[in-house]
């Protein structure tokens, strides 16, 4: 039985780990090993392997630059009951401070999570920044709630209606982060809630998922991978973005026409709007949450966030060669190395060449892409297959290098000679 539970939980991670679909979400944090420890402490994850050791990687000097430091707060959620199952089979969860980066012309990244702070305060009340989240389905949501409860970590709590049955939601934030982790599941009742007013009815929100979210969790219900030996188990669903109206076109147009994904959802109302995309090869969608400005707290607001960001992208990425940007950070992966496709993707280079308004970031062999921008200023790592870069990129074009290594993503393609932290590394940040 453990063998077959096992063996079920590698097929439905498949899509969804190292290699294979969105495999991990990560943010700028300006103290990630405090996340680090919160993560470790109250959900069922480990420590990426190449994490460096006590979670600092320290950089060289440079003529540039003298010696300095890289925090780390990495994860991946244990995708089995195994007791040390491997992270290629599970959804990476990352803060991380690139401390020698810059924002420049923006908020830094401690500035940003305060603002989150006091927007967030206590959870007791919705905010439409928390729909900046990675969307996870549990079975045992009472378990995190009463761990939650017993230390006094704040969270918020919802439902929402899915083919006339109930559904429930659970938002935490990370501490001194703006990472946010939205538990869900469909148990019956709200008796998760041990601290809270049961005479206060629950917010209740719009269906958090899409129609093949909830047919991925059914089928993986009816396989038995939620029994009750599999406890707290975490499964990746959405990876959320707050998005605002003036940038709500752009997103389908980038999605659809250019990262050729497929639209899983489009909800339009007048307080709310919603679209879901879903990368070949994925089972996470990536779904953008359209609400007015008055649903968050204080002047800031979501297209001020996505204003800013893009406006350090455009004054640090006018030469896409330098990897200095640290807004960087804020990406999810879309993954699809060798032996699971040899479909190119060279489809987004042409769609990057003939928008020049997009933001990208070269990787630092200075031939190929590394990061792509969607309209909200949040990056996207493409680990996919290219036959060449976007003509930003130094020595871009059909490369023979290029093609006669389709595996330039693979683990270790990226390690620096003698090891270390790739972001070590800036590319070149003198003008192209």
């Amino acid at each position: 039985m453990r063998l077959a539970l096992f063996s079920a939980f590698a097929a439905m991670a498949a899509a969804q780990s190292p290699g294979n679909g969105i495999s991990k979400s990560t943010y700028s944090c300006d103290d990630p090993i405090t996340g680090w420890k919160f993560l470790m402490k109250y959900f069922p994850v480990a420590t990426a392997p190449d994490e460096c050791a006590n979670n600092i990687c320290s950089c060289p000097a440079t003529s540039t630059q003298p010696a300095w430091q890289i925090q780390q707060g990495r994860v991946y959620t244990k995708s089995s009951a195994e007791e040390n199952p491997s992270p290629g089979s599970g959804f990476g969860m990352h803060l991380v401070n690139v401390s020698a980066h810059v924002q420049t012309g923006g908020k830094t990244t401690a500035e940003v999570e305060a603002i989150f702070a006091t927007k967030l305060g206590d959870m007791s009340a919705f905010d439409s920044f928390m729909d900046y989240n990675i969307a996870h389905y549990t079975k045992d949501l009472s378990g995190y709630t009463k761990a939650f409860d017993a230390d006094k970590v704040h969270y918020f709590p919802a439902s929402f209606t899915v083919n006339g049955s109930t559904w429930h939601s659970v938002f935490v934030q990370v501490p001194k982060s703006n990472m946010i982790l939205e538990l869900i599941s469909d148990q019956k009742s709200p008796a998760f809630l041990t601290s809270r007013d049961s005479s206060k009815p629950l917010t209740e929100l719009e269906a958090r998922l899409t129609d093949r979210a909830i047919d991925q969790i059914m089928t993986d219900k009816a396989n038995g991978l939620y029994d009750s030996s599999t406890g707290s188990v975490l499964s990746p669903l959405v990876v959320n973005r707050a998005a605002s109206a003036d940038i709500w076109d752009k997103l389908k147009t980038f999605y659809v026409t250019g990262m050729k994904t497929t639209q899983t959802k489009d909800v339009k109302g007048t307080d709310m709007s919603k679209m879901c995309f879903l990368w070949t090869g994925a089972k996470v969608d990536v779904c953008f949450t359209k609400r007015a400005d008055s649903a968050t707290k204080g002047d800031f607001k979501v297209g001020d966030f996505s204003t800013m960001l893009n406006k350090v992208h455009a004054t640090v990425l006018k030469n896409p060669d330098c990897g200095n940007d640290k807004w960087e950070d804020n990406h999810y992966a879309i993954d699809n190395h060798p032996g699971k496709t040899t479909t190119s993707a060279d489809y987004i280079i042409e769609y990057i060449d003939a928008n020049p308004d997009l933001f990208y970031y070269c990787a630092s062999d200075s031939k190929q892409i590394h990061y792509v921008f969607d309209p909200t200023g949040w990056g996207i790592q493409l680990d996919l297959q290219f036959t060449k870069g976007p003509k930003g990129c130094v020595g871009s074009g059909d490369d023979d290098e290029l093609q006669s290594r389709p595996s330039w993503r693979s683990a270790t393609w990226y390690q620096p000679a003698g090891g270390g932290n790739p972001a070590c590394a800036i590319g070149n940040c003198t003008a192209p």
